[in-house]
């Protein structure tokens, strides 16, 4: 950003915080999965087509019905927590008196910056290769065309959620003591997770998934061995979450707080 700021600067730092959200908003974000997973950076797995399914069947069995509706749930709470975005509470601009800030002060915002950058980002990316392995093994599946399109639609919400999670500008200036405001995203970063991840449903969407696959007839378990394993290790990242999700608000706060100690 330019050293030299003027009155426009605060307005224009609103739109910069919020180009996450003005994705969705530009590719109409709806209830439904498949039109905002149209945004490219979205997109799932092209590569993976599916080669070949199952004879139709026209029974739902229970871990299907039940996938189903808590996919419903949690589309619709991060439906509401894309749109949150813009709620007073997480729209404000801080002045930063910046003319007290030690050299102790500059290397502790480096360190904690590092620290919650690794923990974020190291998460997404084991989730992001699990999901990876999970599309190249479940091509080999002759499981039900509806089987399959639920658990596309799953994988490609679990991606489309990680992406918004971590893209939340956090490091938009190398310096930042070289401006003169703040905003309120990591407040906003700490709803995401606590919206997301206070409880187990997050993994549970996961489990159900392994259970909508052992009960389809035409699922190969020996060939499944591996893509059960993933979608395991998928679950697990994903609950690691919930039960230390203390650790990752509590960084969030503390990084909050730095920051805000300078606000004029």
């Amino acid at each position: 950003m330019d050293k030299k700021v003027d009155y426009s600067f605060p307005e224009a730092l609103k739109n910069t915080i919020n180009t996450n959200i003005n994705k969705f908003k530009n590719t109409g974000v709806d209830k439904n999965t498949s039109e905002m997973l149209k945004c490219p950076s979205m997109m799932s797995y092209p590569d993976f087509t599916h080669l070949f399914f199952a004879p139709h069947c026209n029974t739902i069995c229970c871990a299907e019905q039940e996938l189903s509706d808590l996919f419903n749930k949690l589309e619709e709470n991060f439906y509401n927590l894309v749109q949150a975005r813009n709620l007073p509470e997480f729209s404000n601009i801080y002045n930063i008196d910046a003319s007290n800030i030690s050299d102790d002060d500059k290397l502790r915002l480096k360190k904690l910056k590092k620290s919650i950058h690794n923990k974020f980002y190291k998460k997404k990316r084991k989730i992001t290769v699990s999901i990876s392995n999970i599309y190249k093994q479940l091509r080999y599946q002759q499981i039900s065309e509806q089987s399959y399109n639920l658990i596309e639609k799953v994988l490609k919400f679990t991606s489309q959620v990680f992406a918004f999670i971590t893209d939340s500008n956090f490091f938009i200036r190398k310096k930042f003591f070289t401006s003169y405001f703040f905003d309120d995203r990591f407040k906003y970063q700490k709803y995401k997770f606590t919206t997301l991840f206070s409880d187990k449903n997050f993994a549970k969407m996961i489990t159900l998934v392994e259970r909508v696959l052992y009960q389809d007839r035409h699922f190969d378990h020996v060939k499944g061995v591996d893509l059960k394993r993933n979608l395991k290790y998928l679950a697990n990242h994903i609950l690691d979450i919930t039960i230390n999700l203390d650790s990752f608000t509590n960084s969030l706060e503390v990084l909050y707080k730095f920051y805000i100690k300078f606000k004029e």
